[in-house]
């Protein structure tokens, strides 16, 4: 997980749709990105599953590892099976 330093404007990477402002946490993007992040860009999304996009890695800082972020989600999921949350297989 990585916060905004400061705010992206679409004059400074015109890829994006809007400005992203400071203090906005986004995710790093793992999946393929077909050479298309330059250097001294990061492939960013705000949900994991979601479309990535181009940030500078100069505006961004690493709050939480990506194991960090395993072990929070690990938990929750186990704290869902726990309470009937994962229903796998019923009607």
């Amino acid at each position: 997980m990585y916060v905004l330093t400061r705010d992206i404007t679409t004059h400074e990477c015109p890829w994006l749709e809007e400005t992203v402002l400071k203090d906005r946490m986004v995710e790093k993007y793992e999946g393929a990105t077909y050479g298309c992040i330059g250097p001294g860009g990061m492939a960013c999304c705000y949900h994991q599953n979601g479309p990535f996009f181009e940030l500078p890695e100069n505006a961004l800082k690493e709050v939480m590892s990506g194991s960090q972020q395993r072990k929070i989600l690990e938990k929750k999921y186990q704290g869902n099976r726990a309470e009937g949350g994962n229903k796998e297989g019923m009607k």
